[in-house]
């Protein structure tokens, strides 16, 4: 049976305490995804630039908000879904550990800390077109598991954006967040093995060539964590996505590789991952 995500888009108009301007465009559309019930979810979206800055200064400060609001049938659940998609919308920064009180705080915030800098004359680092983002989309939805994907980037000068994408997955008949370790043996030997040869294969690594040589799996915690035993070793981490194609794992930037290798990700096939499932998936 498919079940059939209907959304619409409808936009902020709070007011800011900043003066903005805001870019709306309207849309609406549906997505067909594999499961048995139906979800349904208006998307909120504030994109807003602060035009007070141009007054004075070049290359205005910008920041988007995305994030489904939820209203299907069973309002247990909504209430729920749409908790945790403001915890994620609110309670993280990739700059900082920031808990924000409301979207528009967000907006708020950023254009009061670029305009501060530009008044304490850290002008250059101001002005290069500060942007911002913290979204949350609906990734997919497979059986019971609906899977999140959490956005934040932020760039504040320098030389490129920092970013953060994490996919949270949630069981929507026990009301909870459903981490890899319960969906996976993720320390199996056989699934490393079938793992490392997905990922060299679909980023395109030889087998000649070690995975630290390639430029992998050579960050991690710690340190020592270069002389360590887990140096340029293929491991499983906690961000999964379960899709319709199989499940997925993402790797963000500096997370095991550095920034130019971009965000390396891994499925794996579910025709594959059958001995090594711990739950039934649909």
């Amino acid at each position: 049976m498919k079940t059939k995500f209907i959304f619409s888009v409808f936009f902020a108009s709070s007011f800011l305490f900043i003066s903005c301007k805001q870019k709306t465009t309207n849309y609406s559309s549906s997505i067909d995804i594999t499961g048995k019930d139906t979800l349904l979810y208006d998307v909120y979206l504030l994109d807003t630039t602060n035009t007070a800055c141009t007054q004075q200064y070049k290359n205005c400060p910008s920041v988007k908000v995305s994030y489904p609001i939820f209203h299907s049938p069973d309002s247990s659940l909504n209430t729920y879904l749409n908790e945790e998609v403001m915890k994620s919308i609110l309670y993280f920064d990739v700059d900082d550990s920031v808990n924000y009180t409301s979207v528009i705080d967000i907006a708020k915030r950023f254009f009061e800390e670029n305009l501060k800098m530009k008044k304490e004359g850290n002008y250059d680092d101001a002005s290069s077109g500060w942007t911002k983002e913290n979204s949350v989309y609906v990734y997919d939805k497979l059986g019971k598991y609906l899977t999140l994907e959490v956005l934040h980037e932020l760039y504040a000068g320098g030389a490129h954006p920092n970013s953060y994408i994490e996919y949270k997955v949630y069981d929507l008949v026990n009301r909870k967040q459903a981490q890899a370790s319960e969906i996976l043996n993720l320390n199996d030997t056989s699934l490393l093995r079938i793992g490392e040869h997905l990922f060299r294969k679909q980023n395109e690594i030889a087998d000649s060539s070690t995975l630290a040589d390639a430029g992998y799996f050579i960050f991690g915690d710690g340190d020592n964590f270069e002389d360590g035993p887990n140096y340029g070793k293929f491991h499983f981490n906690n961000n999964m996505a379960i899709t319709k194609d199989g499940i997925q794992f993402l790797y963000n930037a500096y997370e095991m590789a550095p920034y130019a290798a971009g965000r390396p990700s891994i499925t794996l096939p579910y025709a594959m991952l059958q001995p090594y499932l711990k739950v039934k998936i649909w």
